[in-house]
């Protein structure tokens, strides 16, 4: 089979992307591991594709992980849309899922990967056998976290892509640093910008905590503690509307945690996936 690259520059184990069109949209997805290991599903953040999981592709297979991992539409390789809803990215899922043959499959999604998650284990249920939500929120709300949300939005909207990248580059600056770099510059300089923006304004717009009771699946929330107080309490806020969800702050780490504290993300997750097996 034919491979793809992962974040963090080196070779992945990801099978060719496969395709699906639903509603006229072209999704793509592409897998790795095991067909017969347990399904885990890994969902990217705004901007980015399934490339910003490199360090998960890189390990979870090894961990009896069978790994299925969608471009969002409007980036990476699916199709760019005219508008973007969460809950179509979440029936979106359903339909790669249902095309791949799976039944039901571990969800773990960060940033807006995260939103999407919510939503399919609210409307999906009994397709979600564990869920893992990574510097998230169920609504952004409070006056500083609605002002910051706008203007990341303006920025988006206005700040040469440029400058945006040196900014970036110029807070994550360590060799170490480069699968954040990489992140930011997919994001800001792969993905078409009227869809940065489309995405971003969904984003903010979005409000799940009516919903948060309806899922099901056990839980763990985990979010950077160098992330904003605010962002922090949103995240914990979602975790208090999840029945018996676990909530858990990683040292060190900033959105997307995936990249900015890579072990100690996976470690919470691989140690939460494999406790609630049984």
């Amino acid at each position: 089979m034919g491979r793809d690259r992962s974040a963090d520059g080196d070779s992945g184990d990801l099978t060719e992307p496969r395709e699906l069109s639903r509603n006229g949209v072209r999704l793509v997805y592409r897998t790795d591991g095991d067909p017969d290991a347990r399904p885990l599903v890994l969902l990217h953040g705004l901007g980015a594709d399934h490339s910003m999981w490199g360090p998960q592709i890189d390990r979870y297979p090894d961990e009896g992980y069978h790994l299925i991992v969608p471009d969002v539409r409007g980036f990476g390789d699916s199709d760019p849309v005219p508008s973007f809803e969460i809950e179509d990215c979440a029936d979106d899922l359903a339909a790669i899922i249902d095309d791949y043959g799976v039944d039901a499959a571990a969800v773990a999604g960060v940033s807006m990967g995260s939103l999407i998650a919510q939503v399919f284990a609210a409307k999906y249920p009994e397709r979600v056998t564990r869920l893992v939500l990574s510097d998230t929120f169920s609504s952004v709300h409070g006056v500083r976290a609605r002002v910051l949300s706008r203007v990341a939005t303006a920025m988006l909207s206005i700040v040469p892509t440029g400058l945006q990248i040196r900014l970036v580059e110029s807070q994550y600056d360590a060799p170490a640093d480069e699968p954040i770099r990489e992140y930011f510059r997919t994001q800001l300089v792969e993905t078409d910008r009227d869809q940065l923006v489309r995405a971003r304004r969904a984003v903010n717009a979005f409000d799940g905590r009516d919903d948060l009771h309806r899922i099901d699946a056990p839980t763990l929330v985990v979010v950077g503690d160098d992330n904003p107080g605010w962002f922090v309490e949103l995240a914990r806020e979602t975790a208090e509307g999840i029945p018996d969800a676990r909530f858990e702050e990683l040292p060190g780490g900033s959105d997307p945690s995936n990249l900015t504290a890579t072990d100690a993300f996976d470690d919470a997750v691989l140690a939460f996936l494999a406790d609630a097996r049984s």
